[in-house]
């Protein structure tokens, strides 16, 4: 059983923590920008979940990242259509994290099942809408 699925909107790195202290005690959380990508990979997983891959079961997961072109490209638009990869932020491996934890206990049961990682970043075509396709699947 592979699970593929699409997060539709612009794809969304993984923040850095922040850090806080409660009743003197330091406590880290989340962006909630970081949170509501989550919520939405999570959402995007359970349409295609029909349960999540066993625990004792490795994974292999590739997240190909699709970015719309920035408007102060104009000549060079061209290079980005036809193969130039994208190089720019969020890090492919801030992405990868972001998928990782929203698909954590939906298409597997935790992220340390995983052991193979693929991840694309690339510009959109010119019929596309920016997105993440996410393919997992079991290896065995």
């Amino acid at each position: 059983m592979t699970y593929m699925f699409r997060v539709d909107g612009n794809p969304h790195g993984k923040d850095r923590p922040r850090y806080t202290v409660i009743n003197g005690h330091p406590s880290a959380y989340s962006t909630a920008a970081t949170r509501d990508y989550e919520a939405k990979v999570k959402a995007a997983c359970r349409k295609v979940a029909t349960s999540p891959i066993n625990s004792d079961t490795p994974v292999s997961v590739t997240v190909e990242a699709v970015f719309a072109i920035p408007k102060s490209y104009g000549k060079r638009k061209s290079q980005a259509l036809y193969g130039r990869p994208y190089a720019h932020k969020p890090d492919a491996d801030n992405c990868i994290k972001s998928v990782l934890d929203g698909a954590n206990g939906v298409d597997y049961e935790d992220d340390a099942q995983v052991t193979t990682i693929r991840a694309y970043k690339r510009y959109i075509l010119s019929d596309e809408q920016p997105h993440v396709d996410v393919f997992i699947s079991p290896i065995t």
